[in-house]
């Protein structure tokens, strides 16, 4: 149970891919392609197979006892026209070609011109008409009889058959006349839309690498600004640190100046001087 479980999940992962899922869709057309084939082949081969089989009976039948009435009518010709030769040869010749007239009139029914052609050319042996290719062959063409040979159907109820499928194709040629305009015009307002929608995105594309380019202009004349403020800053700075120094420097001088005595030499100790008295 596991296992199948598990398998399930592997095919379910696998049709996600959307090559694998292409490809399933038209392996299943095919499919069913081959299984509408079959089918048909198999229906037209179990109504038409009896028919022929019962059709060759009777035309065998037919063609036997024509010759048996043929072989009789001359025998008796011969003994009631023994003393006449002559008479006897002009009917005989007429009976031959009465009979003559009548098989070729059987060669009308495919059947019996199957029996002839087998008979002259596959050495007497009866070859079938129906058989499973031929049905396949007929439920291939259905739509587009080809007509070869006698592969059509001699039974009402296989003409009743092939009558049915075709009957919605008219519907479907329509269909497809109006689905192909009705596709022909929707691509045509589709594809005006799309193409006036690019243009309109092109203009709209025009406008924004304009207005992008001044953008670019500004952003890099305010990187220029953003420079020069930040040499002005610098100098300013320089500048500014030069005066912090020179003012330094001056006062120092202001204070050592300050602190000069107005004499020349005045001693902090008490000195008592000899002119004082």
């Amino acid at each position: 149970m596991a296992l199948n479980s598990y398998f399930l999940i592997q095919i379910r992962h696998l049709l996600e891919f959307k090559g694998v899922q292409t490809f399933g869709f038209h392996v299943g057309i095919v499919l069913f392609c081959i299984i509408y084939i079959t089918v048909g082949a198999a229906i037209i081969y179990s109504l038409e197979r009896p028919q022929e089989l019962n059709d060759l009976r009777k035309m065998l039948d037919t063609l036997e006892e024509k010759q048996l009435q043929l072989l009789i009518d001359i025998s008796s010709l011969r003994f009631s026209l023994k003393d006449d030769e002559k008479e006897f040869k002009r009917v005989v010749k007429q009976r031959l070609e009465e009979s003559e007239a009548y098989m070729l009139l059987l060669f009308n029914h495919p059947v019996a011109a199957n029996y002839f052609d087998s008979f002259l050319l596959n050495k007497g042996e009866y070859m079938d008409l129906w058989t499973f290719p031929t049905s396949i062959l007929l439920s291939a063409t259905t739509i587009i009889p080809i007509g070869f040979g006698f592969v059509t159907p001699r039974t009402e109820t296989g003409k009743l058959f092939l009558i049915l499928p075709p009957i919605p194709i008219p519907f479907l040629i329509l269909f497809l006349s109006f689905g192909v305009m009705l596709m022909t015009v929707g691509v045509e307002v589709i594809g005006s839309n799309a193409i006036h929608h690019i243009h309109y995105m092109g203009r709209q594309m025009g406008k924004a690498s304009h207005v992008a380019t001044k953008f670019i202009q500004l952003a890099h004349a305010k990187l220029n600004i953003n420079k020069g403020l930040e040499l002005g800053i610098g100098q300013l700075n320089a500048f500014a640190k030069m005066g912090v120094l020179f003012n330094a420097d001056d006062h120092d001088d202001f204070q050592t100046l300050r602190r000069l005595p107005s004499v020349a030499y005045e001693p902090r100790i008490p000195l008592e001087f000899v002119d004082t008295n």
